[in-house]
């Protein structure tokens, strides 16, 4: 399969089953309430590794979120085929991410690292929360893109500058496939995001 290049951004429509959508959203809710417990009772602190999820990420601290996880990454391993449809590519999944947002949460402009070449992020439920991206060749145009549960955004991460406004709801569960073309710069590299295979929290990556 060969890359095409007549896309910026697709929005795909219910990716995935109501039915699975509320799996999703009451395993990540759950997630949340024992690794808060897990806190509360001092089993964990904030320098404890991520294997449960943490509140303490540094680029959004206080909510919840998770590397990783192994439900999340077979989700993004199982969507790979139709995320190769989409796409035109042929791609490897790097790593899942998942955030539970709450009121007063910003998502700053940003663009990826290059494990998040080719990104999703998949609205589970919640509140709306648009998120925007900017084209390079575009630079007077901010694309507001509005996503049921349910529904996926497709986009290139290391390409194209994204965020998202001050949330004004009460909370928004949203997860985040990543892949890589595999005939691109990085196809061998970032299998995995450099773990021995999907699954294992953010401290098994071989950075070194």
């Amino acid at each position: 399969m060969t890359k095409t290049s007549n896309w910026d951004y697709k929005i795909i429509k219910s990716v995935i089953p109501k039915s699975y959508i509320k799996l999703l959203t009451d395993y990540f809710t759950s997630k949340k309430e024992v690794y808060q417990t897990m806190l509360d009772k001092g089993y964990i602190n904030e320098h404890s590794p991520s294997d449960f999820g943490t509140m303490f990420d540094p680029d959004m601290p206080g909510m919840f979120c998770i590397y990783g996880d192994v439900m999340n990454d077979m989700l993004m391993s199982n969507l790979k085929p139709r995320m190769e449809e989409e796409t035109g590519m042929s791609l490897v999944p790097t790593y899942s991410f998942m955030r539970i947002y709450t009121n007063g949460n910003k998502l700053p402009r940003h663009k990826d690292r290059s494990s998040c070449e080719i990104s999703t992020t998949l609205n589970l439920d919640g509140d709306m929360w648009p998120i925007f991206l900017k084209m390079d060749d575009r630079p007077n145009e901010e694309i507001e893109v509005k996503l049921n549960p349910g529904d996926m955004l497709i986009y290139r991460g290391c390409d194209q500058e994204h965020w998202r406004n001050e949330f004004r709801g009460s909370s928004s569960v949203q997860t985040f496939l990543h892949y890589n073309n595999v005939d691109g710069p990085f196809g061998k590299t970032n299998m995995y995001d450099a773990r021995a295979h999907l699954g294992l929290p953010e401290q098994f990556r071989d950075i070194g």
